[in-house]
């Protein structure tokens, strides 16, 4: 992991696409079977935000809140809408009227997380999807590098904007020439947005860093420099306390792959700015 004192010189505008952010625990329950995390308020937050040089935010709902996103609500209102946007959980009983409300909330999309080795659900992405695009919203979808390369045929046909999450999640082992890696690739090529964040998942040793998984995320940026995003993954939700990543190495390893400026300024101001409707400048 690179050394923590590297200056971090990001293009004005950076935006992270994928943070959590978590509240008082009486204002703000937790599911049962759910815990929040600790020390991951907005202020929390905003100070790791700040250090790196991030001006805009995505929030993506904690899992811990449930189909509930006040949490997340609260906090796109706090910033205002020129700042944060938010994308929520994916939920049955979500309607259309429910969304016209949300979008005008700040929220700009919805996520579908599938647990490893679990099919895609395209029947339920494809109802979500039509109503999506009506107010110009994009799916998140987070599943198996392989589960998700059965689906792209379809996902590719969707009416709205689809971004698969996490570097598709592909074991540490998958090469660029693997099949599965090659189908998501070509998603990409025609019209499909990845996000390039929580590198641990991918990586031989679990270590939070991009230079290991240069190979796959110079693939995506050939297929598409202009559908690729990054996100911070902050606090990490899913890696114990004590375990938590080095959140400026792990940006400054991004940085360190990403071949000029004009890839960096793409992948942290343009892209994120045009798939979520925030304004060219603060």
């Amino acid at each position: 992991m690179m050394p923590t004192d590297k200056s971090l010189c990001l293009p004005e505008g950076a935006c992270d696409t994928h943070s959590h952010i978590y509240g008082d625990a009486a204002r703000y329950p937790a599911c049962p079977g759910q815990q929040a995390e600790s020390n991951a308020t907005l202020d929390d937050y905003l100070g790791r935000a700040q250090e790196l040089g991030i001006r805009r935010h995505v929030f993506v709902q904690a899992k811990a809140y449930g189909p509930d996103p006040q949490c997340m609500l609260d906090g796109i209102a706090r910033l205002g809408r020129h700042r944060a946007r938010g994308i929520v959980m994916a939920c049955a009983a979500l309607g259309q009227a429910d969304m016209a409300s949300l979008h005008e909330a700040g929220i700009r999309g919805i996520r579908y997380l599938f647990p490893q080795g679990a099919p895609v659900d395209l029947a339920a992405i494809g109802l979500a999807a039509e109503r999506a695009a009506g107010l110009g919203w994009s799916l998140l979808v987070q599943a198996g590098g392989s589960e998700l390369a059965q689906a792209c045929a379809d996902l590719e046909y969707m009416p709205c904007p689809i971004v698969i999450d996490h570097l598709g999640r592909f074991p540490a082992e998958t090469g660029t020439d693997d099949k599965a890696f090659r189908t998501v690739v070509e998603f990409i090529a025609n019209g499909g947005w990845i996000k390039l964040a929580a590198p641990y998942y991918g990586t031989p040793d679990g270590a939070s860093d991009f230079n290991a998984l240069s190979s796959r995320v110079h693939a995506f940026l050939d297929a598409g420099a202009e559908r690729v995003i990054w996100g911070m993954n902050w606090p990490h939700p899913n890696l114990p306390a004590g375990h938590k990543p080095d959140d400026a190495a792990t940006l400054g390893s991004l940085l360190d792959i990403l071949r000029s400026d004009d890839e960096k300024h793409a992948v942290l101001v343009d892209n994120p700015a045009r798939l979520y409707g925030f304004v060219p400048a603060d």
